[in-house]
């Protein structure tokens, strides 16, 4: 999607097309949060805003809602300096991209195939990875509580999470990397998968108090950049050093073709658990609007009758039916408080609670819960089979204790769904006897209109609506799914006790429940089970994360420098035959038309880096005031270049890998420098002005428009660059594929708000 983010002064989110058409905008209500940092996901689909609250709310582009959010004010109340977003392929998605397509190997065996053994596919990890879950029906949209982080709503939302098309980046793992002023990281996986913080003073090297600034990545290694400052050591409280921290992500090559498998399918059960239990609330909503206005109604007449009659509604409405004789409180309520219009109320809101309890069983809950299912099998698959335990954190007891909780969940869904069917019939009868007897009970008597008694109670259906004035009428058996009994006395049943033996358990103490015979323990309701399951759930989660963890190494840092201006930087991370290379270029803070261009060279070996080199290159763009750098591919960089007359957008070519002219020198540096980059150890390239605007201006802004800030990002056929202006209220966008030199895009876009961050995706 070609959509632009921008943070508000009026700290609201607001997503604009790249014609400055407005999508959406979201702020959090009721609150005086400040925007810090906005990060796309490398597909588009997702925007990550860090918060005043230290708290990183994912947002979909296309709905604004809130699908996880990662809270940091436990870990550190410093602001949130760094927020990057990261691709890696897996080795499933590497060696299908190296296999070729197969021949059909079906033909008669008289004939002869051409097929080399490494062309044959490993039919044990095809099938581990085999997608069950798209054979399944999809979940069903939930209605909405009027909350942000409400993310099932739509069906857009639903699919995203559950039903997502496949894509090229299925198998690989995105990770999401943020960093705190304080030097505290902490790492996701596949959006909401939190593999927890790190803290950049204990793990790493770096002289005093680490600071991240950025993060950069490349999809084909598993070794991730961060660039990070640091307080100087020469006493200059004005000044930071600079250096370059590599982050071994082991656990991507560790846990070989199967991470892809664990970290999805954890995450979509992350997922599920959240569905799970908006579910369940949904019910528990639906139950108490539907018994408020019943109770109401009961609540008034019990009163004259326990005065008056010395019984309440149930054995006044128990009498009136075996004996037709009315007590006067109830022909009174009957006739002037209750009436036709309270009667269709009352079973409305009866009819209505019973029937949205069934549909969100039968519905949501319960394939929910069969998804579940599915998906704990594919983690005990890979706990049992592929004997990977200490690598993945998986224990196989712990998932069949997960299957007991989920059979015991499905037993008690299936039950309720029984009972709300069972009750829904028979409050239909009373409900029509009810409004007979309103009728009956409303008829003038001393005007001779009484009805024949044969007549009276024609189409009645006296039996069932008896069984409910003894059972619902009274008490609910729903009531025992939904609400706590203050009254029962009895113990709780401990669930963690009963390991695997819980549903076997559990199932003997419900059949003696569905018989009206009390249990021995009060029996535990929907959300005591899903609590249980989440708990349980949450529990593996640590495990997995606590063995990805284990597998996060911090590399020794690589010193830059001082006298950089944290303005004006950027980073981008490439490959080659040699290794990781990391590319990072920043602008001076003392001569502002000069770039120090830093390219680092990693050896990576079973994930952990090795080898090193650091080569530097200085360029002189003239007698320009650089306001902004950034990467825009593998081979060049843009910048804004601002003259007294004039400001540019200007592209430089920093690798020649297609052959294209880089005027830039790169010298190798000695490992003993410590402090600053010399010109005179260095060679430095300058252009003139004259140069800049024949040679390397891609664009020269008119006077009106002063260009402060600049974003690059795109696909590939379609990348574009966005600039602010000075002023923050304008922008501009240019295609940098188009054909033409200007490539400015079709318009800009301007607006009454201040933008004070932004991102581009």
């Amino acid at each position: 999607m070609d959509l632009i983010a921008m943070a508000t002064q009026e700290e609201k989110v607001v997503i604009y097309r790249l014609n400055g058409q407005r999508v959406l905008n979201t702020s959090q209500k009721g609150s005086a949060l400040h925007v810090w940092k906005l990060k796309w996901k490398p597909d588009g689909q997702l925007l990550a805003v860090a918060w005043s609250d230290a708290c990183v709310r994912l947002i979909r582009a296309d709905n604004s809602k809130v699908i996880h959010q990662v809270g940091l004010s436990a870990l550190s109340e410093h602001e949130i300096s760094c927020l990057g977003w990261g691709i890696n392929l897996t080795g499933v998605a590497n060696e299908r991209r190296r296999i070729p397509a197969l021949p059909d190997l079906f033909l008669d065996d008289s004939k002869e195939t051409d097929v080399s053994p490494d062309a044959l596919l490993d039919l044990p990890r095809e099938l581990a990875l085999l997608d069950i879950e798209s054979s399944l029906p999809r979940l069903s949209v939930l209605p909405s509580l009027g909350k942000d982080e409400d993310a099932f709503s739509t069906r857009a939302s639903v699919d995203a999470m559950f039903h997502a098309a496949k894509s090229s980046t299925d198998e690989a793992v995105a990770v999401l990397v943020i960093g705190c002023t304080d030097g505290t990281i902490h790492l996701s996986i596949f959006d909401s998968f939190e593999i927890g913080p790190f803290d950049l003073n204990r793990v790493s090297v770096v002289p005093g108090n680490s600071k991240p600034l950025l993060h950069s990545s490349h999809p084909q290694c598993s070794t991730h950049s961060l660039l990070v400052s640091s307080q100087a050591l020469n006493g200059s409280e004005d000044k930071d050093e600079f250096s370059f921290v590599p982050l071994d992500l082991r656990f991507i090559s560790s846990s070989g073709d199967y991470l892809y498998l664990l970290a999805s399918k954890s995450t979509q059960l992350q997922n599920m658990l959240r569905y799970i239990k908006q579910v369940q609330v949904l019910m528990q909503h639906e139950w108490k609007s539907s018994q408020d206005l019943p109770r109401k109604f009961m609540r008034n007449v019990n009163e004259s009758l326990q005065e008056k009659s010395h019984c309440d509604i149930v054995h006044a409405c128990y009498h009136l039916v075996c004996t037709g004789n009315c007590f006067p409180p109830m022909r009174e309520w009957l006739v002037e408080e209750l009436m036709e219009r309270g009667h269709k109320r009352w079973d409305k809101a009866i009819t209505a609670g019973y029937e949205n309890i069934r549909q969100l069983i039968h519905e949501c809950l319960l394939p929910a819960l069969e998804r579940s299912s599915v998906l704990v099998s594919r983690l005990r698959g890979l706990s049992r089979y592929q004997g990977l335990n200490a690598a993945f954190g998986l224990s196989t007891r712990n998932l069949n204790d997960i299957f007991e909780t989920i059979n015991c969940l499905n037993l008690l869904a299936h039950s309720t769904m029984i009972i709300a069917g069972t009750e829904l019939s028979q409050f239909v009868a009373f409900s029509t006897w009810l409004k007979h007897e309103i009728d009956v009970q409303s008829t003038d008597t001393s005007m001779g209109l009484v009805e024949d008694p044969e007549d009276k109670d024609f189409g009645i259906d006296h039996a069932t609506t008896l069984e409910y004035i003894q059972g619902p009428l009274r008490r609910s058996k729903l009531q025992d799914m939904f609400e706590k009994n203050l009254d029962d006395k009895r113990q709780p049943w401990d669930l963690g006790s009963e390991g695997s033996t819980l549903y076997e358990s559990f199932k003997k103490e419900h059949s003696i429940y569905v018989k009206g015979h009390q249990t021995e323990k009060r029996l535990p309701q929907l959300a005591d089970l899903s609590a249980y399951l989440g708990k349980q759930c949450e529990a593996v989660f640590k495990q997995i994360a606590e063995a990805e963890r284990r597998n996060v190494l911090f590399g020794l840092p690589i010193y830059l420098g001082q006298c950089f201006d944290p303005a004006v930087v950027d980073m981008r991370t490439n490959v080659n035959p040699n290794g990781c290379v990391t590319y990072i270029v920043f602008g001076s803070s003392e001569e502002k038309s000069l770039l120090h261009i830093f390219r680092l060279t990693i050896g990576v070996e079973n994930g952990v880096t090795s080898s090193r080199e650091v080569e530097v290159a200085i360029f002189e763009v003239g007698s320009s005031h650089i306001k902004d750098v950034k990467f825009v591919d593998d081979e060049y960089l843009m910048m804004i270049s601002q003259r007294e007359a004039s400001s540019s957008l200007v592209r430089v070519c920093y690798d020649s890998k297609s052959g294209q002219h880089s005027p830039l020198r790169y010298i190798r540096r000695p490992e003993e420098v410590r402090y600053g980059v010399s010109r005179s150890r260095y060679s430095m390239t300058s252009i003139s002005d004259q140069e800049v605007d024949l040679e390397y201006s891609q664009h020269t802004f008119d006077s009106l428009f002063r260009p402060a800030r600049l974003e690059v990002n795109g696909r590939k056929g379609r990348r574009v660059v966005c600039i602010l202006a000075e002023d923050n209220l304008h922008y501009r966008v240019f295609d940098l594929d188009s054909s033409s030199r200007d490539g400015q895009a079709d318009s800009s876009g301007e607006g009454s708000e201040s933008v004070s961050v932004m991102s581009e995706g």
